[in-house]
């Protein structure tokens, strides 16, 4: 996320993959490694207009995808509900690492798999004013996330 850099200040803390969610019918799920050049193969849902995840995701695809207004499409305000529309055999949707859920593939016939791109991540920080008083604080609370942080992400 972009924030006034004259104002705020921020303290990286890790990069967080993309996976693909998609139905296990899915052509995509033919494929042992997917990169973003084949995700034109299926519709691509996305959340609404103004969600930093629908930016984030943008950002990733192929000219193909992006120049095919047909390949994307826009229906959901969270991620669960894209998730649904997934499970119900339309398309396909990026979702961050950390909010893979094994409980999707078992119960809603989904497939996940890591984004084959090594561009496929967001930078997860801490952003905070330039003038808070306990920044010593917000460092040693860094530390904790970092330690605390699962291995499907990348520490900085």
């Amino acid at each position: 996320t972009d924030f006034p850099k004259d104002k705020f200040d921020s303290i990286d803390l890790f990069k967080e993959p993309f996976w693909v969610a998609f139905h296990k019918n899915s052509v995509l799920n033919n494929l042992t490694n997917i990169s973003t050049t084949d995700l034109k193969k299926e519709k691509m849902l996305l959340l609404h207009d103004g969600h930093c995840l629908r930016d984030q995701a943008l950002k990733l695809c192929s000219p193909e995808i992006l120049n095919s207004n047909t390949n994307i499409d826009t229906r959901a305000t969270s991620l669960e509900t894209l998730i649904n529309i997934v499970a119900a055999g339309e398309g396909f949707t990026l979702i961050p690492a950390l909010a893979l859920k094994t409980s999707w593939s078992k119960e809603l016939s989904l497939s996940t798999r890591k984004l084959d791109d090594r561009n496929a991540f967001r930078k997860i920080s801490l952003v905070f004013r330039k003038n808070f008083s306990k920044k010593q604080m917000l460092k040693e609370l860094c530390k904790m996330i970092v330690n605390q942080s699962p291995s499907s992400v990348e520490l900085l």
